[in-house]
Order: C-alpha cells, then structure tokens, then sequence
C-alpha cells in the first residue's frame, strides 16, 4: 500500500520535472536567438553624418544621390526631404548599410 501510494505522489512530479526541463532549453534558444540581433543592432548604430547630394526621384521614391561616392540612398522619411527634391541639399543622418538606407536626422539646402 505504502509503494501503491509513493508511486501516485511521484508520478505527477516526475512529469512536472519533465515540463520544466523542457521548457528550459526553450529559454535558452531564446536568448541566444537574441543576443545575436542585440549586437547587430549595437553594431548597425552609429553617430551622424553629414553629407551634401541631392535628393533625386527613383521610380516613386524619392532618394538621396551622393555625388562623392555615386551612391543613392534610400530615404526612410520621405516627407523630410520631399520639399527638396531636385535640389542640393546638406543631409545630417545615418546610413544602414545593410539597407542601403539614410536615416534622416536634418535636411536643408546646400550652401554655395
């Protein structure tokens, strides 16, 4: 009687120890799937630049075309450089490179 009643206190216990030592790998893979994109994000920031182009149309979108290295650059706020397009223009920003995109911090005309 005494095993009959050890083995039916045991049994639920043993299949709670069973849950938890399943779901611990779960955490685990979690935090390791987002220390990687914790520090590709710390990787991807970085201080502002500025540089001097000029905000041109490509198909419907409106980019930043950077003279000095021939490169256009996405815009990620196009109502911040919509009043200039077709003109030189200083852009204070920062690039993604991943995504080829400038994310504007300021925009205003180019000085002569």
């Amino acid at each position: 009687m005494r095993k009959l009643f050890t083995m039916i206190l045991l049994v639920p216990l043993s299949g709670i120890g069973l849950q938890v030592a399943a779901q611990q790998p779960r955490q685990h893979a979690d935090q390791s799937s987002s220390q990687p994109q914790q520090q590709t994000n710390a990787s991807s920031q970085q201080s502002a630049q500025t540089f001097q182009g000029k905000i041109a149309r490509a198909d419907e979108q409106l980019v930043f075309w950077d003279p000095s290295s021939q490169t256009a650059y996405q815009v990620d706020d196009q109502s911040k450089v919509a009043p200039y397009e077709g003109k030189n223009v200083k852009l204070t920003g920062t690039v993604d490179t991943k995504t080829n995109t400038l994310h504007v911090v300021d925009v205003a005309p180019a000085g002569k």
